[in-house]
């Protein structure tokens, strides 16, 4: 359904990244090239069967090729090109630290009053929003975040650990070519998966924990009794 019906391309981008996650779930490592096949196969009959995802792949295969072309509309691809390009521009001033939460809109007004080009507040890219916003540090504390949480869900088990690690590889990925976190629909809804599978899974683990250490107790009893008899 995500391949015949749904039109935006994220979709393509998030479904292709579950089915490698899902062979390096089962497979591990090895699992990687198989994922690279049968991603690969799948878009190549998906392309070749359904109109619409045929047409949508070459759409950015043209608006990739016809980008700077000012003799046509402005199309979803060119603009997004754009505001990275731009964007980087901007980041460039203050590379480290940023510009400040929410100066985005105001630096890159700032620079289109310029370059005479198409005011935007919103990049379509979570990576160079922070990088404008909160610059090398604060993209950096991004990533951590995420680093942390996939080495919390590796303690998980079952559909804990599985959404888990699903909703956090689409978010990283799926956030270099739009603004989930800016977006009010993705960002509550990635806050919260994320606090549901972790705390979930957090409090599975302590539990896990606890019979663990009521199950020791038991068995130290006979020796605390054979040395008291020994004494």
């Amino acid at each position: 359904n995500v391949l015949a019906i749904v039109p935006g391309r994220s979709g393509y981008v998030a479904l292709g990244i579950l089915i490698g996650l899902l062979m390096y779930q089962k497979l591990g490592a090895k699992g990687i090239l198989p994922a690279a096949a049968c991603v690969g196969l799948i878009g190549l009959v998906t392309y070749h069967n359904s109109e619409r995802f045929h047409n949508r792949i070459n759409e950015v295969v043209k608006e990739i090729k016809e980008y700077r072309n000012s003799s046509k509309s402005r199309s979803s691809v060119d603009l997004r090109l754009e505001f990275y390009e731009n964007g980087l521009q901007i980041a460039r001033s203050s590379p480290l630290m940023g510009s400040g939460i929410g100066s985005f809109a105001m630096k890159y007004r700032e620079l289109m009053e310029q370059k005479g080009q198409l005011i935007t507040e919103n990049p379509h890219n979570e990576y160079v929003m922070l990088l404008v916003q909160n610059g090398i540090i604060g993209v950096g504390l991004f990533l951590c975040f995420f680093w942390v949480s996939w080495l919390t869900t590796r303690q998980l088990t079952g559909i804990d650990q599985a959404l888990g690690q699903a909703v956090l590889a689409v978010y990283l990925l799926v956030c270099m070519v739009n603004s989930l976190m800016l977006d009010t629909t993705e960002g509550c809804l990635f806050g919260y998966l994320v606090g549901l599978t972790l705390a979930g899974g957090v409090a599975g683990i302590k539990v896990t924990q606890e019979e663990n250490l009521l199950k020791s107790i038991p068995n130290s009893q006979p020796e605390e009794e054979s040395a008291r008899e020994a004494a």
